[in-house]
């Protein structure tokens, strides 16, 4: 449950309302000084708003929380080359842009693809089954929620600047494809995706 007390809301013309109900137009966090704000080092109003908090005292009643970054492997991202333009190749890499992350998984049937001694093929950006895939920037990719499990054994894949490589230990990458999908995975990135 939330600590009422913590908020401060208001209807348009400026009178308290209820926490929650049809006539709150805005909400003010009254439990958090300055300080509190530049300790996160977060400013954006998303981050702070109760539905956050809610969710999360929801689950924590039933559930212990971990971070995921106990479980990374190899977190990167492909390689930024500015000022040259690619030209593709029929290689045997597959470049693996945001384009190519859909709902349902990974469509390579636009993918542009290189040979393995491109710049746009770098080693620490090469995919091995299991790895998950995420949109690291823009309303479009991030957004859009987009996330996928690379699953392919034999095809070799590069990701690119735009994503983000993802290889865990000590649990199923599914499960997390599967949680960062939900509500309550998605909340949290939403929650920073700003940030």
């Amino acid at each position: 449950m939330i600590d009422e007390k913590k908020w401060l809301c208001v209807d348009a013309e400026g009178f308290p309302v209820e926490p929650g109900s049809m006539e709150e137009t805005i909400m003010f966090r009254i439990d958090l000084f300055i300080e509190d704000l530049k300790k996160a080092n977060r400013w954006d109003p998303d981050y702070w708003h109760i539905s956050f908090d809610k969710r999360m005292d929801e689950i924590s009643t039933k559930f212990s929380f971990k971070k995921v970054r106990e479980f990374v492997e190899h977190l990167t991202y492909g390689p930024i080359i500015v000022d040259r333009k690619m030209s593709p190749s029929i290689g045997n890499v597959i470049l693996i842009n945001q384009t190519e992350i859909v709902f349902t998984g990974l469509n390579y049937n636009y993918a542009v693809r290189q040979n393995e001694d491109s710049d746009w093929v770098i080693e620490r950006a090469m995919t091995q089954y299991g790895d998950l895939i995420l949109a690291r920037s823009g309303v479009g990719g991030v957004g859009k929620n987009k996330i996928s499990i690379y699953l392919e054994e034999e095809q070799k894949a590069c990701v690119q600047c735009f994503v983000d490589l993802l290889r865990v230990k000590n649990i199923n990458p599914f499960y997390l494809l599967v949680f960062w999908k939900s509500q309550y995975g998605w909340n949290q990135i939403y929650r920073i995706i700003n940030g």
